[in-house]
């Protein structure tokens, strides 16, 4: 039950999508056992359920069947990039671009403290990824001047509200705000997740190979 309160803490019921569901499921099975993810299913679709007996919610979505074909993969085009990091405000921008020339995944990018970097190296780390082991991962010139533009920290959430009764916890509202930003600018079928194939296909138009 802490990975959903971890993954949809924040969003509305009525922002509770496929896009969205689908997108906690993909990562998930990337991290645990199809078993543990089934599990979570069941439990987020008892949630659900109850909200529509309390009259809270309209309707529950229809969940990717487990073990089923892979949703297929989708990616942003330099033009869908372009239009997104031209208008969305600062933290959403800041956020897109790390996980765009990172790799990461969503729960690792709102995850992410000050500690795990080094900006003067150039790399971050991941302590503990899929099959436990670490991730190190190289830093863009573009991530290096965002990371420097939000007051590095020697600890700490990378992203954390920075105003109101909230100032200084960690931001969880950033991912419900990226399906919302998509669906404004007609960006369909989106996941979070194809930020991580994005990055995957720019390398391979480079010819650099790619290992998740």
């Amino acid at each position: 039950m802490w990975n959903l309160l971890e993954a949809f803490g924040g969003y509305y019921l009525h922002e509770m999508t496929k896009v969205v569901i689908d997108d906690y499921v993909t990562e998930r099975l990337e991290l645990v056992s199809q078993s543990t993810v089934k599990r979570e299913i069941n439990d987020l679709k008892a949630f659900l359920n109850q909200a529509i007996e309390q009259e809270k919610l309209q309707s529950v979505p229809i969940f990717m069947k487990l073990g089923s074909s892979p949703v297929l993969a989708r990616w942003l085009t330099i033009q869908e990039e372009g239009r997104l990091l031209d208008v969305v405000e600062n933290r959403v921008k800041q956020a897109l671009i790390i996980a765009l020339d990172t790799s990461v995944r969503k729960s690792e990018l709102f995850g992410l403290k000050w500690e795990y970097i080094n900006l003067e190296k150039r790399f971050l780390i991941l302590p503990k990824t899929k099959n436990s082991h670490s991730r190190h991962l190289k830093l863009t010139r573009r991530v290096i001047d965002v990371l420097n533009g939000m007051d590095p920290k020697k600890s700490g959430f990378v992203f954390v509200h920075d105003k109101g009764r909230h100032k200084g916890k960690r931001n969880l509202e950033l991912r419900r705000v990226f399906h919302t930003l998509l669906n404004e600018f007609g960006i369909e079928n989106f996941r979070f997740h194809d930020l991580r194939h994005t990055f995957a296909s720019r390398l391979v138009q480079y010819g650099i190979l790619y290992i998740a």
